[in-house]
């Protein structure tokens, strides 16, 4: 996520300032820093390593929803492991983990949401 927040902020057209939030512990969470994040930036995305389907990512999407709704501009995005088993193999770990890049491309997408001032 901070590689990601670096190739954004280092965009030569329309740098990108993003919030990195990296929770210790997901029990007990920390839900005022990330409301605090998401009242100052009307966005968020959620990175895990975890799959989709049944990671944490949908229980803090749940808690935002639940608590801050009112000051999203856009859709709450997941950026996510693949739905899939994790392999042994190193390059293939690789394969189904989210990277920086993935990472970068989904808060482009919420930020250059169209029909929203960025």
């Amino acid at each position: 996520a901070l590689k990601a927040a670096g190739r954004l902020a280092a965009r030569k057209e329309q740098p990108v300032s993003v919030e990195v939030i990296d929770p210790r512990t997901l029990w007990p969470l920390d839900e005022a820093t990330i409301l605090d994040s998401v009242q100052r930036t009307s966005r968020l995305v959620i990175a895990h390593e975890a799959p989709r389907r049944g990671g944490w990512g949908g229980e803090l999407l749940s808690v935002v929803q639940e608590k801050a709704f009112d000051y999203l501009d856009a859709p709450i995005t997941i950026v996510a492991g693949r739905d899939c088993p994790l392999p042994y193999n190193a390059a293939l770990e690789k394969a189904c983990i989210p990277g920086a890049a993935q990472i970068a491309e989904a808060c482009l997408a919420v930020v250059q949401r169209p029909g929203f001032d960025q």
